[in-house]
């Protein structure tokens, strides 16, 4: 079982989430051709696609209910970590 599907619907907000706080930490929170390639197919499925994914070098707009609803995403994957990590193999 991969990472993705032990989120299951919630895999896009988490995915686009540490994508995002990836950015933050390393990129003064301008958007990266990596991050667009690596998270445009789940951006729709998380609160941030409210607005459309930034363009390249654009800083991300991070709102309060986005880290609410994350929070919610992770605690919902997170709710028996040793029974998700226990079926989880890296692919």
């Amino acid at each position: 079982m991969s990472l993705p599907a032990v989120g299951n619907k919630a895999w896009p907000q988490i995915a686009v989430t540490f994508g995002i706080w990836h950015l933050i930490e390393y990129g003064n929170g301008r958007v990266e051709l990596k991050f667009t390639r690596e998270h445009k197919h789940h951006w729709t499925g998380s609160s941030f696609a409210r607005t459309a994914m930034p363009d390249l070098n654009d800083k991300v707009i991070v709102q309060e209910d986005d880290i609410r609803q994350s929070h919610e995403a992770m605690k919902t994957v997170a709710n028996d970590p040793s029974s998700a990590l226990s079926r989880w193999t890296p692919v």
